[in-house]
């Protein structure tokens, strides 16, 4: 039976995957929305197929990681929002350093658009989904999981 599950759900995720790739052959009047001073970038369903295929490629190990002890969860949790900011931040001070320097002052009010381009199109590393799955590791995960442990030795619950 267990290998019935795990078989099933590999497929949904490979699914999942190959899904996520095929957005990006579909068009839509939306394809040229992310365009303005603060530069012209990529098709829209590129970006959401890109997006998509790591949140689907980092769900298994999340799937994994939320049957584990919840301790071990919690600090994975951390350890993926530390790495999400971190490279957020990257990105941010890489956009600060070398956009506004290139361009005329009249064009500094478009630095929010600017840097919330930066951050869509940034697809190479999962910036964003490491985000995404760190609060889902602190904040979503209150309830136990089968898999922790509930028994508790007789030397811990008496007092010294």
């Amino acid at each position: 039976m267990k290998l019935l599950r795990w078989t099933i759900l590999l497929l949904i995720w490979g699914g999942a995957m190959q899904g996520a790739i095929l957005v990006g052959s579909l068009s839509t009047k939306w394809s040229h929305v992310l365009c303005g001073p603060w530069g012209c970038g990529p098709r829209v369903e590129d970006l959401l197929a890109c997006h998509l295929f790591w949140l689907a490629m980092l769900c298994a190990p999340l799937y994994l990681l939320w049957h584990c002890d919840a301790g071990l969860c919690r600090q994975a949790g951390y350890v993926l929002i530390g790495a999400g900011s971190l490279m957020l931040g990257a990105v941010v001070f890489y956009e600060l350093f070398t956009w506004l320097p290139r361009v005329d002052s009249s064009l500094y009010i478009y630095l929010p658009q600017r840097l919330f381009y930066a951050v869509v199109t940034f697809v190479e590393l999962p910036m964003l989904q490491f985000l995404l799955f760190g609060f889902a590791c602190l904040y979503l995960r209150k309830k136990p999981s089968p898999f922790d442990s509930t028994e508790t030795s007789a030397s811990e619950t008496e007092p010294n």
